[in-house]
Order: structure tokens, then sequence, then C-alpha cells
């Protein structure tokens, strides 16, 4: 009797139903996430929040192996591609818990204190670092503490770790630069704006330091003239609206002072963020 139709017969049954359980799902090749056509073709549409939909599915099917690592990798590169740094954060903790076997020793950690510093908070930074025990991470606590307040930040302490990391060593060179930054003393400006414009023309509104001036003398004058003529109404009048224009003027040439500092310390502190860190965390997002 003849069997290879038979057997034919059922090595066709056994392959219709295994192409019915990958489209339901039940089964998939053993390709990794990044080879997933389906999230290829998302990620490729631009629709990244319904392949981390998508990818989660497959981390959590292949959780704590190879594969659901790099489920994850992907997941974790598309969280700091959007910004979502606390999903990050969140996603950082499960892969030391899920996959602490698969990545470098410290790992968990460190990737931790890298969150910390995207996010920017210098004293998170420095509990996590403190926790970690791991060293060359003090490093990121200075970068930190220097965008919060880069006119007032020592600079011995990004010199000190200047020589062993390149991010220090620039840092070190925009805080050198602060000596040449245009700073007003708002102070000073206050004290100027005595005089009717001044101190605007000091902090760099040489205009309206002068339209100030003139607006100031015809108000005082009129003030004058109305005394010298008794014309008492027209005097207190006119006297309220000098007082009103003299004060404010005085306060916009301290104002004027503190917005040149303000811009000149976020220029700076846009710069210090800039500043190229080499972070483990990007290395492990795909």
């Amino acid at each position: 009797m003849n069997t290879r139709p038979a057997a034919s017969a059922r090595q066709a049954v056994w392959a219709a139903l295994a192409g019915c359980a990958l489209l339901l799902g039940v089964a998939r090749p053993a390709s990794a996430c990044h080879d997933d056509a389906l999230v290829r073709e998302l990620r490729d549409s631009g629709d990244d929040f319904r392949a981390v939909t998508v990818l989660r599915q497959r981390e959590l099917e292949a959780r704590g192996t190879a594969q659901g690592l790099e489920c994850a990798r992907l997941i974790l590169g598309a969280y700091l591609r959007h910004g979502e740094l606390d999903l990050v954060d969140d996603w950082v903790t499960r892969l030391g818990r899920s996959y602490a076997s698969l990545l470098p020793a410290g790992a968990g950690p460190r990737l931790h204190v890298e969150v910390a510093y995207l996010l920017g908070g210098s004293p998170e930074i420095r509990r996590r670092v403190a926790e970690s025990g791991l060293p060359g991470l003090d490093r990121l606590d200075v970068l930190a503490r220097a965008a919060e307040g880069p006119l007032s930040f020592d600079a011995r302490e990004a010199a000190a770790c200047a020589a062993r990391d390149p991010a220090c060593a620039e840092l070190t060179r925009l805080l050198d630069e602060r000596q040449r930054l245009p700073h007003k003393s708002p102070a000073l400006a206050l004290a100027l704006g005595l005089v009717p414009g001044l101190g605007q023309v000091y902090a760099g509104r040489v205009l309206s330091g002068l339209g100030s001036f003139l607006l100031n003398g015809f108000l005082i004058g009129t003030t004058a003239f109305a005394v010298y003529r008794h014309e008492y109404a027209l005097s207190v009048f006119a006297g309220g609206i000098s007082l009103a224009f003299y004060s404010g003027g005085v306060y916009a040439g301290y104002e004027a002072a503190r917005r040149v500092n303000q811009r000149e310390e976020e220029s700076l502190r846009a710069r210090i963020r800039a500043v190229p860190v080499e972070l483990q965390l990007n290395k492990l997002a795909l």
C-alpha cells in the first residue's frame, strides 16, 4: 500500500494549522523583534505608539530571553525619541528586573542615574549615585548642577573631573567664558534710574532711556509751570502722572538689567545642557 499520498496530506494539514496559528498570534517565528514585519511597518509609517503596543506584547511573550531584551531595547528607544522620560525610568526598572543576567554588571543602577540626569534633577541624581556605589557617575551630578546655576557654579568642580571626562572638559571651557558675558548690576541700574532714563541706558535700552528722559522732563516741566501759574489742579494731575512715569522708569532700568543677566544665564544653561555626554542608555536603546 502506498503511504506517500497520506503523508503528503498530513504535512499539508500541519502546514495549514501552523499558518493559522501564526495568523492568530498563537505561535510566531523565532525571528527578533527588529525583524518583525508588523513592527517594522508601523515604525516606518511613524506610528510609534502602535509599534510600542505590539512590541510590549512580543516582549512579554519572550521575557527573560535575548529576543525579549531586543524588544525591550526597541521600546526603550521609542520612549527616548519621544521624550517620555518617566516611561523610560519605569522601563529601565523592568530591564534591571527581567534581564539582569543579560545586561552588563551594574547596568541597572547606572541607567537609573542616567535617566535622572536626563530628567534634570540634581538632588535625585545625587541620591541615585549614592545608592549605586558606582564610580564615574559623579560627573552627571556636576553637569546637572552647573546647568541649574551656570553663573554661580564653582568651576573648580568641573576642573576636577575634566582630566578623565570630555564632557567635564567642555563644561570647564564654557564656565571660563562667563567672564566675557555682558553682566549688568540691577542695583546699579536702580540707583542710576534716579536720573530719568539713565538706568535703562546702562542696561542697554538706549532709546527707551532717551524716551523716558524726555517724557519725564516734559511732565516735570508741566508740573512746575502749573505751580508757577497757580493752577493747582493741573499741577496735581501732571505731578501724579510724572511720579508714576518716574517710578516706572526707575523700575524699568532695574528690570532691564535683570533680564540681560537672565538672558545670558539661559543661553549658558542651554549650551551646558547641549554638552555631549556619553550615556550607556543611548547605546542600549534601539
